[in-house]
């Protein structure tokens, strides 16, 4: 069978029931680096993928899922369930998509994230490390932000968050004072510049802090109760 740009190869895995296919580029794409004949990762039909989007290394589209647009999963990625992949973002890493998520934009998804249920990672959004995504109110991300006009993104993970701000991940909004300091030596402008710059940071803490004051354990109890 031939899409538009890939087709399916006679190479089959089978993963947990689903019988899927490795694909093949049936022209170049040179943005991907990918030409023709190149063999890529996985999918159960032909309507997984669609577009320009590219699935390669390890990485399975299967079920009902969809890859559109620039879209890209690469590496051990799994984009599953009824989930949709689109416009420019990338799923890489051991990443998972599944449920009724959706990924858009400029998004990036990677490392052991998880984005599932009906939640929605969109915009130049970096979900990352544990996080674990699996409703709309699990993610806050403000774009843009501070003297680089970055973005900022807030995501839940099992036992806490995960704060990435433009190329800094992996903070906490209690590491991020002190970050904020870091960047402050550098920053660009007269003092009023700076002052405003480190306002939005303290804004955007005080809104995090809300947002997660609003979790709840599975339990029901507030986030601030749950075991770690």
């Amino acid at each position: 069978m031939t899409g538009k740009h890939f087709e399916l190869t006679d190479e089959t895995r089978n993963y947990f029931g689903h019988n899927l296919h490795r694909i093949r580029a049936t022209r170049d794409m040179p943005p991907r680096g990918v030409r023709k004949g190149d063999v890529g990762g996985w999918v159960e039909h032909e309507r997984n993928v669609s577009g320009d989007a590219w699935v390669s290394g390890d990485a399975r589209v299967f079920g009902d899922a969809e890859m559109s647009g620039n879209a890209e999963a690469s590496d051990n990625a799994g984009v599953s369930g009824n989930a949709a992949v689109s416009g420019n973002a990338r799923v890489h890493g051991d990443a998972r998509i599944y449920g009724d998520a959706e990924v858009y934009g400029n998004a990036s998804v990677y490392g052991n994230a998880d984005v599932s249920g009906d939640a929605r990672v969109s915009g130049r959004a970096e979900v990352h490390g544990r996080a674990t995504v699996a409703e709309r109110q699990d993610i806050l991300v403000v774009d843009p932000i501070g003297s680089q006009s970055v973005a900022a993104t807030l995501t839940r993970t099992a036992d806490g968050h995960n704060l990435s701000v433009g190329c800094w991940h992996g903070g906490t909004i209690d590491t991020l004072p002190a970050e904020v300091d870091r960047r402050s030596q550098t920053w660009p402008g007269t003092a009023g510049d700076h002052a405003r710059w480190r306002a939005e940071y303290e804004a955007f803490t005080v809104l995090c802090r809300a947002r997660i004051a609003g979790w709840k354990c599975t339990d029901g109890a507030p986030a601030t109760d749950c075991p770690v």
